[in-house]
């Protein structure tokens, strides 16, 4: 059976820990670094392509809203002039 002193983490192995922690630390500052200026970049060479498609997909949009309504709102207009018309025809009014 181990003895209490061989459980216990010498000051080597204090030392390599602590020096691993700070490796992970400054590496995920370095990998977060480089994401922030891989977006700068990307952001730098096509944000503008990136907000005019966005505008026009959203102009798009709108203008597919209002077409669908304008179609609807011509499809409603005929139906009440044939649905006026058949009832002209039903009474025998036919002017």
């Amino acid at each position: 059976m181990a003895s209490s002193k061989d459980l216990q983490p010498t000051r080597a192995d204090k030392l390599a820990a602590s020096r691993d922690a700070e490796h992970d630390v400054l590496m995920r500052e370095v990998d977060e670094a480089v994401r922030q200026d891989d977006l700068r970049t990307f952001m730098q060479r096509y944000g503008v392509l990136v907000g005019v498609l966005f505008v026009a997909a959203l102009a798009a949009l709108g203008g597919g809203l209002w077409w669908q309504q304008h179609r609807e709102s011509q499809l409603e207009q005929r139906s009440e002039k044939l649905i006026t018309a058949f009832d002209a025809l039903g009474g025998a009014r036919i002017a």
